[in-house]
Order: C-alpha cells, then structure tokens, then sequence
C-alpha cells in the first residue's frame, strides 16, 4: 500500500480513496490509545499521522550527512575501527542517558533549508488476506524530502517531485523548542491534540458522506506521546538538541520500560524503549543499537490475543473479524541509511 495516499487524504485537493483504503486509514488511526476504549490500530500511532503520512512509502530514514548504516565502521564512535565496549543497560532511564549522550558527542549533520533529507528503510508488509506483517514480504524503498517552512515537498528520484501546500500530519521537528522532559512532554502532548482535532475533522466531513460518526477526541495519553518520539526519529531530522531531549523524555512516560534483546525487521538486535499499546493488546518498541544507541527502527507485536472488530467502535459496521495471537507482529521497521543531500535522486 502506498502510504503518501493516506497523507493526501488529509488535502482537500484530493481525489476521493477507495473503500478499501478508507477502512485501512481508520484502522491505523485506532493504534495509539493505550487504554481499553476505542484503541487506534496499527500503524500511525505516529500518531497516526506521521507513520501514514510515509510509512510505506516513505521507506527510508533521515538526516545525517554520511551514510550511517546498521552499526560498524564510520557509525562507531573514536573513528572507523573503534569498537565501543558493550556494556548492558541496566533500564530504560540508563539507556535514555546513553543515547542522548552519544547524539550530543557524535551528532552527525542536519539537513539546511535548502537541504533535502534522504531515507532509506526497510518494512515488513502484510499479506492480502492477514494484517499481520512478516519480513518474508519485505519493502525496500528511498525517499527524499525537504520542509520549506510550511511547504513539504516529495521526492522518488525518478519523475517529478511532488509538493504539498501544508505539512499535513509529517512530523515538524521546529516546534519543539523545550529540553527539560516535562516541557517537552507538554509540547508534544499539544501536538497530538493537533492531530487528534485535525483527524476527527476528516473523520466528521467523511460522515457527511455516509462514513461512521467520528469517535469523541479523547486525551493524549503516554502511548500518543511515545508513538509521536517514534515518528520524529523515524521521518524527520531532529536536531541534537531535540534527539537527546527525547531519549531522557521516554523513560518517564508512565508504562516505558527496557526490552532486550529486540530486533529490526532486517534482524539487527538491539535494545528497546517499549510501552503498552491499544489497550494492552499489543507492545510497541522503539529500538536502538545496543552498542552505538543509534536508531534501529520500530516494532509493534501482539501481547494478548483480540480480533481487529475490538478495535471498533460498538455498532461501527466494517472489519473483517481477523484474530491476533500473541506473538503477531502488526508493524516492523528498520532504517538503513540516514543522509543529506543537495537535490533529490542523489545518495549519501
């Protein structure tokens, strides 16, 4: 599925999707509520948006002026054949304080204005029939992006860019001016209301044309706010500032806590930040390197077994039934290559 369809939902501009993908956006809009109730589904926690607005597609990872791939060479720190010492973390606030170090003492560059970001990543895709998503169907896919103030304009490498009048729901690293964790908590909390409002004013004007009423907007909870972390490491390019501000942000969410031993969809291990999802249902992880704290990708897999209709809102027609057993991977990401580049179709 290309998911730039579902940041083009949010344009007025538009042609109208197709039922399939209209049942497919309001799944991924159910993923990020950590509580019991209607739960969005998988998918764009990012807050939804972001992971929409590129998931698929968007296939890559940002902003680093060398290519920094998994974890070796120029990626170690002390130079090329510097290996660092592994060392376990003991929890999830030791290893915020590590990688928020490492991105102070080896940052790497941030795309300029006039900059384009290039992403390269890998996604475990879902059948035909199943949501469930394996890395026996893998996609591998580049993008190139700039923002020019509130202009976002796409890129292939091949063919004409595309440019779209608003940011739409791509994660805006600018607006996050604030360091210490509880003001940064605050201003991305403000965000996800942002997009909560902003997606049940899609969802009130698709009613108009006979679509279920949109659901109540409900309160940003941790999850939101961990899943909107994620979309900024995975779409954006942060400054140093700002990432080492979110690695000491997530370990006080309530409900983040270290898993080890955790894996990229290409089976790069490392260690994760990860908290409950759609009511307990499901475990997303935000991994790292376990031994350069670089960003590895994103994973998000069942804990306790419900049917995609739970995720519904009672007497919402639609779903197709499908049941989840623990251990179901619903997303599985990995980032491959991270870079900065003077025009789209160039490379790192």
């Amino acid at each position: 599925m290309d998911e730039l369809k579902s940041l083009q939902t949010m344009r007025a501009d538009v042609p109208e999707v197709t039922p399939e993908a209209e049942r497919a956006a309001r799944l991924r809009l159910l993923a990020a509520d950590a509580r019991p109730e209607p739960s969005r589904r998988f998918r764009p926690s990012r807050t939804v948006w972001r992971l929409g607005a590129v998931g698929v597609v968007a296939a890559g990872t940002l902003a680093a002026v060398t290519v920094l791939p998994s974890g070796g060479g120029s990626d170690q720190p002390g130079g090329k054949d510097a290996a660092p010492r592994l060392l376990a973390v003991a929890n999830a606030t030791e290893l915020g304080e590590r990688a928020a170090h490492r991105v102070e003492t080896d940052p790497g560059p941030v795309a300029g204005p006039h900059q384009w970001t290039y992403l390269r990543r890998a996604l475990a895709q879902p059948s035909a029939r199943s949501a469930v998503v394996s890395a026996d169907r893998l996609l591998r896919d580049e993008l190139w992006f700039k923002l020019d103030g509130k202009r976002l304009t796409v890129s292939h490498g091949k063919g004409p860019s595309r440019r779209y009048g608003g940011i739409g729901g791509w994660p805006q690293p600018g607006r996050y001016t604030a360091t210490d964790p509880a003001g940064l908590r605050r201003q991305l909390e403000a965000a996800v209301r942002a997009e909560k409002r902003e997606g049940h004013e899609v969802e009130r004007r698709a009613h108009r044309n006979g679509a279920p009423s949109p659901a109540p907007i409900t309160p940003p909870t941790p999850a939101d706010v961990f899943m909107q972390v994620q979309s900024l490491m995975d779409l954006s390019a942060p400054s140093p500032r700002l990432q080492a501000a979110l690695y000491r942000l997530l370990p006080t969410l309530p409900g983040v806590g270290l898993r080890r031993d955790a894996a990229d969809v290409t089976g790069r291990r490392g260690v994760a930040f990860a908290i409950a999802t759609q009511g307990g249902r499901t475990r997303s992880e935000i991994i790292l390197d376990e031994r350069t704290y670089r960003y590895l990708g994103f994973r998000r897999v069942v804990t306790r077994s419900f049917t995609e209709k739970e995720l519904l809102r009672r007497g919402e027609e639609g779903g197709t039934g499908e049941r989840f057993a623990p251990g179901a991977l619903l997303d599985w990401t990995a980032q491959l290559a991270k870079g900065v580049v003077e025009r789209p179709g160039a490379r790192p």
